[in-house]
């Protein structure tokens, strides 16, 4: 996210983000192929799904923030602070 921030608007960070989310489903994807395949037990599996699960819905509704705000002067911030 950090790396996305530096996006000059809010629909490029949003971009930035829809890649990111796509990432993470991919991620949750190669878990569950896991568990099947019995390379990890249920218990390893469940705690990283719903992590994963709910960052995605968090994901998506900053997406929507974003695409809602689209400011277009993200770049004269001090990402410092």
């Amino acid at each position: 996210m950090a790396e996305g921030f530096e996006q000059p608007t809010d629909r490029a960070f949003a971009s930035f983000l829809t890649h990111s989310k796509a990432s993470l489903a991919e991620v949750l994807k190669r878990l569950k192929q896991a568990y099947f395949k019995r390379h990890i037990s249920r218990e390893q599996l469940d705690p990283h799904v719903i992590a994963g699960e709910e960052l995605g819905k968090m994901l998506g509704g900053f997406i929507k923030y974003l695409r809602q705000s689209d400011w277009t002067d993200r770049g004269r911030h001090d990402s410092s602070q």
